[in-house]
């Protein structure tokens, strides 16, 4: 992780023949892209998602690119029928955007941690799925509410 860099610069690779022919569907390190982002010289290994590309080289440095949305339909398509819809020739992969950047990234999960805002741990009670204190069931505060009712009514009854 301390190796995770964004691009500053493009990165220009080749799609041919033989990248498409030796792509697996469903596979994140071996698709056309990673094919022929991995015959570029100094790339050890790649990873390719359907927003951000990792690309590690020699000398250890992961490095991110955004996917560009010609290349993510292409894969998706890919993926589902096994046939490459774009044509052969020299593709670019950007740096991120800045909305999509490492250095936003942290700053809103810092916010989020500060806030106390995080998606693995609700304020609510996982059991219930109510907005009610973990101390408070809600059925226990349900049965209170029946057996004040229930309780002047049979009071009233009564008398």
């Amino acid at each position: 992780m301390y190796n995770l860099k964004d691009a500053k610069q493009p990165f220009v690779f080749d799609i041919k023949k033989c990248d498409i022919d030796n792509a697996k569907q469903n596979d994140k390190n071996n698709c056309v892209i990673a094919q022929a982002i991995k015959r570029t010289k100094n790339v050890v290994a790649i990873e390719v998602g359907s927003t951000i590309i990792r690309v590690k080289t020699n000398d250890q440095k992961i490095t991110r690119y955004q996917t560009p949305l010609p290349l993510h339909e292409a894969l998706h398509v890919y993926d589902e029928v096994k046939k490459w819809i774009l044509p052969l020739g020299r593709y670019r992969l950007n740096p991120p955007s800045y909305s999509n950047s490492l250095e936003i990234i942290h700053k809103e999960n810092k916010r989020r941690a500060a806030k106390g805002n995080r998606p693995y741990h609700p304020k609510y009670d996982k059991r219930t799925g109510r907005n009610t204190p973990k101390r408070l069931n809600s059925r226990m505060i349900e049965f209170a509410k029946i057996r004040k009712t229930s309780g002047s009514e049979l009071s009233n009854g009564k008398n």
